[in-house]
């Protein structure tokens, strides 16, 4: 996860704490492109959905929190978009809405 600093224009790289690097993987996200993301309440947190890699497409969503430096995978309840890349979304209220894209 990069963070741009808009007070002083300049990147970071955020790693995930070591103790999270040497933790089950399946709580990080897979590599992909084409997913969305928003952030959540004033909270720094960054949410991810969707994407693409290697000739399918993902419906996971996952967290990042840029003050614990630790990622969560969330389990969705009820009906969920199908897998897609290349959409939108944006945060309305407590959640995220998702526009467009497409499915492979």
């Amino acid at each position: 996860v990069w963070l741009f600093d808009t007070r002083i224009a300049a990147w970071t790289m955020l790693l995930p704490h070591a103790a999270q690097q040497a933790a089950d993987a399946s709580v990080r996200p897979d590599k992909r492109c084409g997913h969305s993301a928003i952030t959540h309440n004033s909270s720094p947190v960054v949410v991810i959905s969707g994407g693409f890699r290697g000739g399918s497409c993902f419906s996971d969503v996952l967290s990042f929190s840029v003050r614990t430096r630790q990622w969560t995978r969330h389990e969705c309840a009820g009906a969920s978009p199908r897998p897609r890349h290349g959409h939108a979304a944006c945060r309305v209220a407590e959640s995220m809405d998702v526009f467009g894209g497409r499915s492979v």
